[in-house]
């Protein structure tokens, strides 16, 4: 069961998540889009830059490759260059474009399915080796990748 203490969501573990209040329906909902987890497992304000740009901090990784794709209206592998890095664990997605990426686990992936990122968010997922990811568009968008192992 959570708790709402002012701005802040305390959950049954008694770890503080981020809240918003929505004054339309009247309740508090989870909002981790201006969070990120800490290494404790705390939500932190991201923090940025006057720009908006938000700073990413990628600590501990053995290789690291950067890119870009071009995502379109059919389904693409997010992935730097011919294969994805071997033994990667960690892949950061920012949307460089004026629209949102949707991202999959398959090449099935459309914008009705996929999860959306929306232009200049910055998405980390911690995955498997094994799993791959997928991205499409409503319109051409660039993508920007970090990967790691």
């Amino acid at each position: 069961m959570a708790q709402y203490v002012d701005d802040l969501n305390i959950d049954g573990t008694g770890k503080v998540t981020p809240a918003r209040y929505d004054a339309t329906a009247d309740t508090w909902m989870m909002d981790s889009s201006n969070y990120v987890k800490n290494p404790s497992g705390n939500w932190i304000p991201a923090q940025g830059t006057e720009s908006g740009d938000t700073k990413v901090s990628v600590v501990g990784a053995k290789n690291i490759e950067i890119g870009t794709i071009n995502v379109g209206t059919s389904a693409i592998e997010i992935k730097v260059g011919e294969t994805t890095l071997a033994s990667r664990k960690r892949v950061i997605l920012r949307v460089m474009g004026d629209d949102a990426v949707f991202i999959g686990k398959a090449n099935t992936v459309t914008i009705s399915n996929g999860f959306p990122i929306m232009p200049g968010e910055t998405f980390v997922f911690d995955l498997e080796s094994t799993v791959r990811l997928y991205a499409v568009a409503s319109s051409a968008q660039k993508l920007s990748i970090i990967e790691t192992n």
